[in-house]
């Protein structure tokens, strides 16, 4: 991959690093109602992007949905994401298009947790599997 630029605060020069994607994380089952570890990501780091793939499609007779983010805020990147899609490839965050809130704590201190559930309103799901696609860098 080639390096992305990502603007540095007040006034200081462009720096460059080179993403990480982790391809094809844990994955959510239509049985993971409450939220669950997909990815951990280590500290000094800030994601830029997350992608899913429907795997197998979710089969609630109500909507079927997800949400994905950190500790403390588990909606943090998808809030209640529809999931009618096919195996196409799908943003569910992006740093630039992002939540700007979470956009200006974007650097990761520490070690963190990326975490997603599946929402079945009517919780009458008996199949459905998505995989998540995590790209961050990894700042010096």
């Amino acid at each position: 991959m080639s390096p992305i630029t990502i603007p540095g605060g007040g006034g200081t020069a462009q720096k460059y690093y080179t993403p990480v994607m982790i391809e094809g994380s844990d994955t959510l089952l239509y049985t993971d109602t409450t939220a669950k570890t997909i990815a951990t990501i280590p500290a000094n780091s800030m994601i830029i992007e997350i992608r899913y793939r429907v795997v197998t499609a979710f089969d609630d007779s109500g909507t079927n949905t997800f949400d994905t983010g950190i500790t403390g805020e588990e909606d943090a990147f998808a809030d209640g994401r529809s999931l009618e899609g096919t195996s196409a490839l799908y943003p569910t965050f992006s740093f630039w298009s992002g939540d700007t809130s979470f956009r200006e704590n974007a650097i990761r201190a520490s070690e963190t947790s990326i975490l997603a559930k599946y929402i079945g309103s009517n919780t009458d799901s008996t199949q459905g599997e998505l995989k998540f696609y995590i790209t961050y860098v990894l700042l010096s």
